[in-house]
């Protein structure tokens, strides 16, 4: 097997596809957009509870942007990216506030979202916000919480994406 050293963790990580756009998009973000390291977390892991079952959900890239989740970012491999859409938002509706940008990408196409409304805003990494255009942003920044029927119906959509997607969702029951 081959590895990679994560561009943000300086960890070794295994060498796929979806991993190489991941580096892309991590070395892009700092170097081209001005996202200091400490504010891209990598492999964002948290528990969605629903029904009385668990499981864990995660984020490839979460950026934050004064202490508040900014931008969740899914990488993904050639011909995955449509895909995506649907579940990448209904993660980032999920948080307490919802996370106000959603990106998905495979590096040679990205989609950039509002996230609440699902608006698609931009279609190339020209129109991911720089990270002074988003701290900017997160001065104006009106928080929205969705209701918790809604939240509820995010959080379904997200276990149907990850048992299909990923197979290895583990649930655990109360």
């Amino acid at each position: 097997m081959e590895y990679l050293l994560d561009y943000i963790t300086e960890r070794e990580v295994l060498d796929t596809p979806k991993e190489r756009v991941r580096q892309k998009v991590e070395k892009y973000l700092v170097e081209k957009k001005g996202y200091p390291k400490e504010n891209i977390i990598v492999d964002y892991s948290f528990l969605v509870e629903i029904d009385n079952k668990k499981f864990l959900a995660n984020i490839d890239l979460l950026v934050k942007v004064n202490e508040i989740n900014f931008m969740n970012i899914e990488c993904a491999p050639p011909t995955v990216l449509s895909a995506l859409e649907r579940k990448a938002l209904a993660c980032s509706r999920i948080f307490k506030p919802a996370i106000p940008y959603t990106v998905l990408t495979d590096w040679k196409q990205t989609k950039v979202f509002e996230s609440v409304g699902g608006k698609l805003i931009g279609e190339d990494f020209y129109t991911i916000p720089s990270f002074g255009e988003a701290r900017k942003i997160v001065d104006k920044l009106k928080p929205v919480y969705f209701d918790e029927k809604r939240i509820e119906r995010e959080k379904r959509i997200l276990f149907a994406f990850m048992g299909v997607l990923h197979c290895k969702c583990e649930v655990f029951e109360d």
